[in-house]
């Protein structure tokens, strides 16, 4: 994935990062770690150029550990003040993006070398990570509010209401109007894993019997990243699943990975119909734009994977190991919209794990005579994921619920974006 220009004073890489406006951007360092071996945390600034003069752009350091999970510490522990390290994920929003530096002006600070990052959405949109050597911590204002008493994240363009044993699934979304007015845009969400046991009975595990709760979170300048603990409730037992998936709000989205624990090879114990129902009720003042949406449609009558249908998903939604899927909806009458997006491993689809539109929860449950949900169905949507062909273990894949406006809608764009990155190698003075 990475190319190189051949150039002294210049390397060129692509770096995984936010495609659309309303996401934030991810980086991570990795290959070119060498360059920052010897810098801190603290020491590490973003900056934005207009009309000659340097701004500072929020940067966001999240610490991974081996698992690609986000470290959280004691609030004594002065890890914002040690080293870099290679699994950090830098986060930031290219919408503060200015214009190119040009070679002989004055730079943010004094530094060997910017890395240059290139916006893919707008042209000529440019911003530079410089290593300060020096403490550029940047103070910032509270961008959401995590009202842990009403159990909800609010912000200007959102609020999320999330449910009380489990804050993987919400009471309700709201979206606001230009005008400071707030729609309810779906509410009573649901999760329910079905478990078809190859000459046994159905097993049945439903919200009520997950325990997902935030532990830890950290405010930042861009919004609130959170670590949850994940339990199983099985008769008398509470079982800690030890997944500790990260939850982030961010001012226009929400990322939530979302995690599937099988401790058999499914095949060989599991009949097709097994799978995970995430389902909602809709609100009557929405419009979902299914024309307009990127998502396989669930049929009852075709619960099983054939290697053609799978191979026809792969095809129409897989790119580069990653395979995505949205759907688009819309407030009427109001200019506000919000996509709902699941990144999907190419591995796992390939075994027939992929999101499925369910329209109308109530059909489907008269032609399957099943229940999605502890809800009534009516005026209930969701998606389906058939699980029956994955193998033992723990399977991760991506959520993003962002919310944006009628001139950013593209559903070509996705969460998070890549972005191009140069290493800009200096010879000149700082503005100081």
């Amino acid at each position: 994935m990475l190319g190189f220009k051949k150039n002294c004073q210049i390397l060129f890489f692509l770096l995984l990062s936010s495609q659309s406006l309303a996401c934030p951007s991810w980086l991570f360092l990795h290959n070119h770690f060498h360059l920052f071996a010897k810098s801190s945390r603290n020491h590490l600034g973003l900056f934005s150029l207009k009309n000659g003069e340097w701004f500072q752009v929020p940067l966001q350091i999240d610490p991974l550990n081996e698992q690609g999970k986000i470290e959280f510490y004691n609030s004594s522990f002065p890890w914002k003040n040690m080293r870099l390290h290679p699994r950090d994920r830098l986060v930031f929003e290219t919408v503060a993006f200015g214009n190119r530096f040009m070679r002989g002006g004055v730079l943010p600070c004094k530094a060997d070398f910017m890395v240059e990052i290139k916006s893919q959405q707008k042209v000529d949109q440019y911003g530079y990570l410089v290593d300060c050597k020096q403490d550029v911590t940047l103070k910032g204002q509270q961008v959401l509010i995590h009202n842990t008493h009403l159990r909800s994240v609010k912000g200007k363009d959102f609020e999320y209401k999330y449910s009380l044993d489990n804050h993987l699934t919400f009471d309700s979304i709201k979206v606001s109007s230009s005008k400071d007015l707030w729609y309810e845009i779906a509410k009573e969400a649901d999760q329910l894993i079905r478990g078809d046991v190859q000459n046994f009975f159905t097993l049945n595990f439903s919200s009520d019997d997950f325990e997902a709760r935030i532990d830890n979170e950290r405010q930042t300048n861009l919004g609130i990243v959170g670590r949850l603990s994940f339990f199983l409730h099985i008769l008398f037992f509470k079982v800690d699943l030890r997944l500790s998936p990260e939850v982030s709000f961010y001012k226009e989205s929400m990322f939530m990975p979302m995690v599937m624990s099988l401790p058999i090879n499914a095949p060989e114990y599991l009949n097709s119909g097994s799978g995970l129902f995430y389902t909602w009720k809709s609100s009557d003042l929405i419009k979902w734009s299914f024309d307009k949406s990127n998502i396989v449609q669930f049929r009852s009558n075709k619960l099983s994977n054939s290697k053609s249908l799978i191979d026809s998903v792969v095809k129409d939604y897989c790119n580069n190991q990653i395979c995505r899927y949205n759907i688009l909806g819309s407030v009427k009458g109001v200019q506000r919209e919000f996509m709902l997006e699941f990144n999907i491993p190419l591995h796992l689809v390939k075994r027939g794990f992929y999101p499925q539109l369910i329209k109308s929860v109530a059909l489907e449950e008269r032609n399957l005579n099943w229940n999605f949900s502890r809800y009534n169905s009516d005026k209930r949507m969701g998606v389906y994921f058939e699980a029956s062909g994955l193998p033992a273990g723990d399977h991760s894949w991506e959520f993003w619920i962002r919310f944006i406006k009628p001139m950013e809608i593209n559903k070509s764009k996705i969460c998070p974006e890549p972005v191009y990155a140069s290493i800009l190698w200096l010879n000149q003075n700082p503005k100081d």
